[in-house]
């Protein structure tokens, strides 16, 4: 085991309350999904990854690659969705392997010490896909759609990008409107928006339910229940809710004159046009032009682009 680091997966599941040794054994019964494990010691928490390509530093952590195991090779059999269970004659077989999370509420519910980072979850339709987890605010167990922070990334982009999704999911990204539609439909979900300046100064905004039609529906968003600590763009002022989601080349907003996509260089669901304009050029603080940054009125005004936004969403409990 190579101490002070962890592999930045993504993980695949989650065993809490175990020893090193059994956390490698873990690892070694799905030989056809785990390349690798990341042990906490101080919290017994064992992470299998299916990636071993990066490592982060981390303290708390110790990692192995499946390569430095002593291998099970009668394992080998185990399909990547079944795990492999040894008998004490030393048999062995392989049975369903029940590990695959619907979001991140469901990794944070085993333990409260995982970082932030990289998950793997399983969405209706869809299939298993990597998710960015917040682990740490608000109780945490939140699956990020939206994430900037550099301008590394380009959010100009057309109805099929924001459907399929496109960045870098380590980085700066927009998660699919597809995918976030199937993940909505699991269940009732809340929204949190993060926000900072150039100043370092920080806002958010939170609402109790969010959720996300189909395609056919142009992936209209359903959105109540603001709280947080500076002013409603959502559901007040240039009201979100009901809206369907447009894009430079899918004209959906109400403004009979214009593509807000277009005059506002971005994907989102305007009205006529915004209040808040997460997905808008990055133009790094103070600037000459109106709304077209990543604005948020309430708080800076429409001349002035944040330097982070980072949305997500989290399951509460069934669908209504």
């Amino acid at each position: 085991m190579l101490h002070g680091e962890r592999f930045s997966g993504p993980v695949v599941t989650v065993v809490a309350t175990v020893g090193q040794k059994q956390c490698v054994k873990e690892c070694l019964a799905r030989p056809n999904l785990c390349k690798g494990i990341n042990y906490q010691r101080k919290h017994l928490l064992c992470e299998v990854v299916s990636s071993t390509e990066k490592s982060e530093s981390s303290q708390d952590y110790a990692k192995a690659s499946i390569e430095q195991m002593d291998e099970i090779n009668s394992c080998r059999a185990c399909t990547a969705n079944q795990k492999c269970v040894q008998l004490k004659n030393n048999s062995t077989y392989c049975v369903k392997d029940d590990v695959d999370m619907a979001d991140c509420t469901g990794y944070s519910s085993i333990s409260p010490f995982l970082p932030n980072g990289l998950y793997r979850i399983k969405l209706p339709v869809v299939g298993h896909v990597t998710a960015f987890c917040v682990m740490d605010i608000d109780g945490g167990g939140w699956t990020v759609f939206q994430r900037r922070f550099d301008g590394s990334e380009n959010f100009y982009r057309s109805w099929a990008e924001y459907k399929n999704g496109f960045g870098n999911i380590t980085a700066e990204f927009w998660f699919g409107n597809e995918k976030l539609h199937h993940l909505l439909s699991q269940g009732s979900f809340e929204l949190r928006m993060d926000m900072s300046d150039f100043t370092d100064q920080t806002r958010y905004v939170k609402y109790t339910h969010v959720d996300v039609m189909d395609e056919s529906s142009k992936y209209t968003i359903s959105i109540s229940g603001y709280s947080g600590n500076v002013g409603d763009c959502f559901t007040g002022n240039h009201i979100i809710n009901s809206m369907k989601f447009t894009t430079k080349d899918q004209d959906n907003d109400m403004d009979a004159s214009n593509n807000c996509g277009i005059l506002f260089p971005s994907g989102w669901w305007h009205r006529s046009c915004h209040c808040s304009n997460p997905n808008g050029l990055y133009l790094a603080g103070t600037n000459d032009k109106f709304g077209q940054g990543i604005n948020y009125e309430p708080w800076l005004g429409y001349y002035y682009s944040l330097r982070t936004v980072r949305l997500m969403v989290r399951k509460v409990g069934k669908k209504i």
